[in-house]
């Protein structure tokens, strides 16, 4: 409630504004992880690195990755702030491995809520 509604009952151009505040989190959360990559991505040796900020900061998440082969890409991805779930911190690991040049296998370890295996197509 920013409004001191519900989302259903703001006008139109309240609606409007919220989106225009999610698009502008959404540009400050990529330039930051940009520089983050490039400075921290580098010393650490990691190949992936983003900050992704949700409900004007009052939670984030922290994705790392790595490629161990050419084939073997692992990211770790940590969530921080207010959480609906009861996880103090819900955490994700995803492990991806290429079996041929667009089709990959995806293995996912978290929460009740994000653990499974994929088949992924990608053109």
């Amino acid at each position: 409630m920013i409004f001191g509604k519900s989302t259903e009952e703001l006008s139109f151009g309240e609606q409007a504004g919220m989106e225009r505040s999610t698009m502008a989190l959404d540009v400050a959360t990529s330039l930051l992880s940009t520089q983050l990559s490039k400075s921290l991505g580098q010393e650490l040796q990691l190949d992936y690195l983003e900050i992704k900020g949700k409900d004007n900061w009052q939670s984030a998440t922290f994705v790392v990755g790595k490629y161990i082969t050419n084939e073997l890409f692992i990211s770790y991805q940590r969530e921080f702030g207010d959480s609906n779930d009861d996880d103090i911190a819900p955490e994700t690991v995803t492990v991806e491995y290429e079996l041929t040049r667009n089709i990959f296998l995806q293995l996912i370890e978290g929460d009740s809520k994000a653990r499974g295996a994929d088949v992924i197509f990608k053109g």
